[in-house]
């Protein structure tokens, strides 16, 4: 029989953190406009919060800022395993860069700078905002 996880709950103090020091950035991520904020440590859930008319159950829209997710953390774990380097130049996953006179330099590293300094972009707002949030939680411990 298979097993299922099911997430736990636990104090944020329990788990090394302050509940007033997440209580203060809820704050800060509503007064931007944050409808949820969860927080979760060791496979526990230490922290769950939602404006008015959300909740656990209601679908969120992420669009963009999923899309950011998906690639970055796709990009940390292929340079992590080794599958692709910084430097490697990206018409070697995409051939019909190859012979084109300024594709053919682009390299994975300008590809990864290229969506962070975006700036104005709605993605890189979500971005920016989402490690803004991770380094304050870090900050908590």
């Amino acid at each position: 029989m298979e097993k299922r996880f099911v997430w736990q709950t636990a104090s944020p103090e329990s788990q090394g953190m302050s509940a007033t020091k997440l209580d203060a950035l809820r704050d800060t991520l509503a007064d931007r406009g944050t409808k949820t904020f969860l927080v979760i440590r060791h496979d526990k859930i230490v922290y769950e919060w939602y404006a008015p008319d959300y909740n656990s159950t209601k679908r969120h829209y992420t669009a963009s800022l999923a899309k950011t997710l998906v690639g970055g953390t796709s990009l940390m774990l292929a340079l992590n395993d080794g599958r692709i380097a910084v430097d490697d130049p990206a018409w070697e996953y995409i051939p019909a860069w190859k012979d084109h006179p300024k594709k053919s330099k682009i390299t994975i590293r300008h590809l990864a700078w290229k969506q962070l300094s975006a700036a104005i972009s709605h993605q890189i707002l979500s971005l920016i905002s989402l490690q803004w949030t991770i380094t304050q939680i870090v900050q908590m411990r």
